[in-house]
């Protein structure tokens, strides 16, 4: 295996790598998107009475319920992806001869490279938006648990 082609294996590696991590990332926020959405519909079953006191974990849950959608739809909204080489530049290169093996090689390597490099800030903005969402579920959820307590409390 020849300097060029290690680059390109390596290119192609963290290509994938990268792309498995976007989908996993996908999969997780439309995963927690309905999770909140089963807890929040959970609110009315939460508590056997109703008080005062129980609007406050409600609006704290409605709340979580808007951040972690609105970040979650953020993320998988985000388009800023970039797909390289490009291919139909890579057809005229291979057609037309005028280029070697091992250049088109480096060629094809250096803009998988380039696209790894300019998907980091999308990869980690998607992350940001997923910590987000996991710090509202759990608010979601502990509030959710306050209304089941209040209930529980209530009617005793």
């Amino acid at each position: 295996m020849n300097q060029a082609e290690l680059y390109y294996t390596e290119a192609c590696r963290r290509t994938e790598e990268q792309h498995k991590t976007r989908q996993h990332f996908d999969t997780i926020a439309i995963a927690v998107l309905g999770f909140a959405g089963i807890l929040l519909s959970l609110t009315p079953f939460a508590a056997s009475k109703w008080s005062a006191y129980s609007i406050y974990p409600t609006i704290s849950m409605s709340i979580a319920f808007v951040v972690i959608a609105a970040s979650m739809v953020y993320s998988l909204w985000l388009r800023n992806w970039e797909f390289q080489p490009n291919l139909s530049e890579l057809d005229k290169n291979v057609k037309s001869l005028e280029y070697e093996d091992e250049t088109l090689v480096l060629w094809s390597a250096k803009w998988m490279s380039d696209a790894v490099a300019n998907n980091k800030r999308p990869l980690r903005i998607k992350a940001i938006c997923l910590r987000i969402a996991y710090i509202f579920l759990s608010i979601e959820a502990f509030s959710l648990i306050v209304i089941f307590s209040l209930g529980v409390y209530l009617s005793i």
